[in-house]
């Protein structure tokens, strides 16, 4: 069956593998035997989605791309890789004992449980403020499990966490994910007019703010 070849070892071989690789140099930057190496790039080359050039003694690798497989299958796997990510770092950011906490975009999310979603948030970047002491600590920690940041230079990495430095703040936590205090990110909303976030944060935890978009929303 064609769901056959969907497993870890494909998914390494399309993510690894670069035009005019061998099969044991593609096998080198998977971790994965030869053995089975070779036989899931037969197995890809009989879907069209590779095919094998004699190269001297070896046998290389090129995308065939047959109908678009490949396309699909490089954009399921690295769907599947950004999802596995993204829950590694939520699970290791309830755990870490490091200065750091959510803010922002980020933060509105987390405290509006979801009802007010960032474009950015949404597109799984996520902006951490860190204290200086455990910036370098916490690079180390993100590049332990592969997942990409940024302290302002672009990157398609995802997820992406922009990391901001900074000293002396406080935190609270939800579900043990550290996030700016809510009177901060309330006083944070209203300095930005930010109207349908307040309106959101006053329904949720009962603030006695009488937002401009609460008026009208009711009176609808």
């Amino acid at each position: 069956m064609m769901t056959d070849i969907i497993n870890p070892v494909t998914a390494a071989i399309i993510s690894a593998a670069e035009d005019g690789n061998t099969i044991r140099e593609v096998a080198m930057k998977t971790g994965f035997a030869y053995s089975a190496v070779y036989r899931w790039v037969m197995e890809l080359a009989k879907h069209n989605i590779f095919e094998l050039k004699d190269g001297g003694n070896r046998k290389r690798v090129y995308v065939k791309d047959a109908g678009g497989l490949y396309t699909q299958f490089s954009i399921l796997v690295k769907s599947v890789c950004e999802a596995e990510k993204d829950a590694a770092f939520w699970n290791f950011i309830r755990k870490t004992s490091l200065n750091a906490r959510f803010t922002g975009g980020t933060a509105v999310s987390l405290w509006t449980r979801g009802g007010y979603i960032t474009g950015d948030f949404f597109d799984k970047i996520y902006m951490l403020e860190v204290a200086p002491e455990d910036l370098d600590k916490l690079k180390k920690r993100l590049d332990h499990y592969n997942i990409g940041y940024t302290e302002g230079d672009k990157s398609d990495s995802r997820p992406l966490i922009f990391l901001i430095p900074k000293k002396g703040f406080s935190s609270e936590r939800i579900e043990g994910i550290p996030v700016m205090p809510l009177k901060e990110l309330t006083e944070w909303c209203k300095k930005l007019d930010l109207d349908a976030v307040l309106e959101q944060l006053d329904a949720l935890y009962g603030l006695g703010l009488k937002t401009k978009y609460s008026e009208v929303h009711t009176n609808v």
